[in-house]
């Protein structure tokens, strides 16, 4: 059995269903390759195109852990394993699978003229432009972001195209709220992109943000100069909640890292007297460091240096003797 959110270990052919933990209801399907059937039912669920309404629905309203992703039976016929699939659905009556599918809706018909100031999306048209690619009639269009593009009439009329692209990379404070899973503890993890530490990115009106830092910001207000925002309540990285978070200074948010409060290394040495070492971070950061540690790992490999050089003396020696061979 593999979650939706840690797929099985192995590659495996046949019969899976998913399966809605709240109300047990069920979707089942066939399949060649489970992880990558996995993978795509959770990338077009995530970006809300699935083609099962009903699933969409429930993914929009419950998250996605309230879904279990499970492999039923495997097979290396495929007759064997639709006939499978097929009585599995008759014997279950599964809910999802009884859903309509989302069908894009035909597009409006094409006004009768354009005109310069008229809006279409995001786009404002400007001027005619020359005709070209079998006479379709191209316009000079202004986005509201700034960009200026050809765009010919019809798509402008019929909805295909509605901005230079960067309604799509729009966020907004809404967008992101939604996104966000909220842990048993209150914590509000984001899913998308995160920094090396475990914080996470977004692009909000055109600039990079973290995104604890923008929603502190926004609902709670700015961040005091010379302060940094530190999760006092949870001290996990990824947590976007703001009533988690304090304005701290530097020396006081590394003071509480788990690196400051470590006393042993991972392997049990001290981390205090002689066996202390500084060393230096990505970002021009320092941090302690194991030395009993770093010398076992400079020992090891410098033996597997030697062991190699060793290896290739006796590769040329032996081509040197033999050299028919």
């Amino acid at each position: 059995m593999s979650t939706l959110s840690q797929p099985a270990a192995a590659r495996q052919s046949g019969v899976y269903q998913i399966r809605h933990r709240l109300s047990g209801r069920l979707y089942i399907g066939s399949t060649g390759n489970d992880r990558q059937r996995w993978q795509i039912h959770r990338s077009r669920l995530r970006m809300g195109n699935h083609h099962n309404a009903r699933l969409q629905e429930d993914w929009k309203r419950d998250g996605a852990e309230a879904f279990v992703f499970e492999f039923l039976e495997a097979f290396t016929d495929r007759d064997e394993m639709k006939r499978c699939e097929r009585e599995l659905r008759a014997r279950l009556d599964p809910y999802y699978n009884a859903s309509p599918v989302l069908r894009k809706t035909t597009a409006p018909e094409p006004r009768a003229d354009i005109r310069a100031g008229d809006r279409f999306g995001y786009w404002t048209v400007e001027s005619e432009a020359p005709r070209k690619r079998a006479g379709k009639q191209h316009w000079h269009c202004r986005c509201d972001c700034g960009r200026t593009r050809q765009v010919d009439g019809y798509t402008l009329q019929t909805g295909v195209s509605t901005s230079c692209g960067c309604s799509k990379r729009v966020n907004s404070i809404a967008s992101i709220l939604g996104r966000l899973i909220v842990q048993e503890n209150g914590c509000c993890i984001w899913p998308g992109s995160q920094h090396d530490f475990g914080y996470g990115m977004v692009n909000f009106e055109r600039k990079h943000w973290y995104v604890h830092r923008l929603l502190y910001e926004y609902f709670v207000g700015p961040i005091p100069e010379g302060l940094v925002l530190d999760h006092v309540f949870c001290s996990n990285p990824p947590c976007a909640n703001w009533a988690h978070l304090e304005p701290k200074t530097v020396s006081q948010n590394s003071a509480r890292s788990k690196r400051a409060l470590q006393t042993h290394c991972k392997n049990g040495h001290p981390l205090s007297g002689e066996n202390l070492r500084m060393e230096r971070l990505r970002g021009g950061t320092w941090a302690r460091g194991c030395l009993a540690c770093r010398v076992a790992y400079d020992r090891s490999r410098c033996a597997l240096k030697t062991q190699r050089a060793r290896e290739k003396r006796q590769r040329l020696r032996a081509a040197r003797e033999n050299p028919d061979d």
